[in-house]
């Protein structure tokens, strides 16, 4: 097996994630209890009994809860790149570092890969980085040499296009902040006007404790909301621009062009735009390049003809799983011709062919077919971006399609 030379860093933002959710968990359920506390007692000393080590922990929770979000912030950032000699043996990513230590991720442990482009400044800098997204949130970057080398580890570990689907997400620094900032001043001014109304009343105090508190989750809660996130699969394209959602086919796309602040998509006449405003431009470059081989991936794809022989018909499943399967082994009918792989590999790689007929040939190849044949299939049940398509042709290959599946399938498709 063919090994690269790569620097690794491993940015735990999964860890990140969480240690951010529990760190507002724990400052929202201590500015609950001490609002409440205080709107019944007049002062923390008439608070007695069970009631005492409740507003202790609160007070605990407040001091506590900076702490953990600061560990969230410092775990995502942490970590040194190392050498490693990085493979894929069996389907799965291995890195051997110099000590010997050695780290494996299984095939189900990621969820997308893109190459980034370097601009070496020195003869023996990398040239590129790839990016794998695993299952738990982190994100492995291994800089390697050269930007063939990137590309070629991507489709070992069929994550390029027309494999797997990319799943990108980013922020921009200057628009979280301002975002923060209007939260934070969005939500303090009304609850300021609010308690100094209320000053002398006994609902003055835990109106106070509100304005002290609340605007920062407010703040946090917006600058979380300019998150971009895009999706891009064989079938089409998925993007979450701030709290706008758009969602297309590849079937209904009539161009796209790539510029320097967006790719535009014609879709059914309308202009659809992916922002790029990455604070990293070469990140950038590398989802505009994502995107365009993803839409040529699709045309060269669709369109490949003979679904209808794997559509099920009036047929039961399991009618129709036996037929498939005896006419993918040659045994046919006068009336029915024989199917070979290559058909079923035709229908079931075609992001636009009926899903029925997809499922079809799922079917057929996973019981038909080597262990590499079904790594095929999977990775195909992988390049889709419709969820419910994606789950009736991943029961498909493990030969537990259902019909309330199927029918989810074909309603996602027929929708789009």
């Amino acid at each position: 097996m063919k090994r690269w030379l790569a620097k690794v860093k491993r940015s735990f933002t999964g860890w990140s994630a969480r240690l951010g959710k529990a760190a507002r968990w724990i400052a929202g359920l201590s500015l609950g209890t001490v609002g409440v506390l205080a709107s019944i007692f007049p002062s923390g000393g008439e608070v007695s009994g069970w009631l005492s080590p409740l507003l202790i922990a609160s007070l605990v929770g407040f001091m506590v809860a900076p702490v953990v979000w600061i560990a969230g912030w410092v775990a995502k950032v942490l970590g040194r790149r190392r050498d490693a000699e990085v493979a894929v043996v069996d389907d799965a990513l291995e890195l051997v570092y110099p000590d010997g230590k050695k780290q494996r991720f299984s095939e189900g442990e990621i969820v997308s890969g893109m190459v980034v482009p370097l601009v070496p400044i020195e003869e023996d800098d990398p040239a590129a980085e790839l990016w794998v997204l695993l299952t738990n949130g982190d994100v492995l970057r291994l800089e390697v040499g050269t930007l063939e080398a990137a590309d070629e580890l991507l489709g070992a570990l069929a994550l390029g296009p027309g494999q797997r689907r990319l799943v990108f997400g980013w922020r921009r620094i200057f628009q979280r902040v301002l975002a923060a900032f209007g939260g934070y001043f969005g939500a303090a001014l009304p609850l300021m006007w609010l308690a100094m109304q209320l000053q002398g009343t006994r609902a003055h105090t835990p109106f106070a404790f509100l304005w002290m508190v609340l605007p920062f989750f407010v703040g946090g809660w917006a600058s979380r909301r300019v998150r971009r996130e895009v999706v891009a699969g064989t079938d089409g394209v998925e993007a979450r621009i701030g709290g706008k959602k758009v969602s297309f086919r590849f079937a209904d796309v009539d161009g796209v062009e790539v510029r320097a602040e967006d790719v535009t998509f014609s879709v059914n006449g309308e202009e659809v735009r992916i922002p790029l405003d990455m604070d990293d431009r070469r990140q950038a470059r590398a989802l505009a390049h994502r995107l365009e081989r993803a839409w040529e991936h699709f045309q060269g794809a669709v369109g490949r003809g003979g679904a209808e022989r794997f559509l099920r018909g009036d047929l039961s499943l399991d009618e129709w799983k036996a037929k498939l399967e005896r006419l993918l082994a040659g045994a046919s009918t006068m009336r029915e011709a024989p199917l070979r792989a290559a058909d079923a590999w035709k229908v079931l790689e075609d992001p636009d062919a009926d899903p029925e007929a997809r499922a079809g040939a799922a079917l057929a190849l996973a019981a038909a077919g080597s262990d590499e044949d079904q790594r095929r299939v999977r990775v195909a049940v992988e390049s889709t971006t419709r969820p419910k398509v994606r789950v009736a042709l991943d029961a498909a290959l493990e030969g537990e399609l259902e019909e309330e599946q199927l029918e989810a399938a074909r309603a996602e498709h027929a929708a789009d």
